[in-house]
């Protein structure tokens, strides 16, 4: 495999697409995806640190009429920072399993 392009100005990026299980969602209490919300947020709350450390920085849109129902764009400084965020974006239990990443290539 070939090794990334070194930046000389800016940082990595990585844009993560997502759908969003709207059939398991619907089937959830109000008690479990209230849980599900804080969850988000308290992941995003994680983002919202890094971001005023000046060490990290993402967006988050919501997506209309695509494949996709929302998508991240996270940025790092450096490679191994942004694969280490994507395994954190997986390991939170509410993207695993409610929002499920799209392949970008089909």
């Amino acid at each position: 495999m070939s090794e990334a392009a070194k930046t000389l100005d800016g940082w990595y990026c990585l844009h993560d697409f997502r759908t969003i299980d709207w059939t398991l969602w619907k089937e959830l209490s109000d008690g479990e995806r209230i849980a599900a919300l804080q969850e988000f947020n308290l992941f995003l709350d994680k983002w919202d640190q890094l971001q005023a450390e000046k060490s990290g920085s993402y967006a988050f849109y919501s997506i209309v009429g695509q494949k996709a129902d929302i998508a991240f764009m996270w940025l790092r400084p450096e490679m191994d920072d942004l694969n280490e965020s994507k395994r954190l974006s997986i390991k939170q239990n509410l993207l695993k399993s409610r929002f499920r990443p799209i392949p970008m290539f089909r």
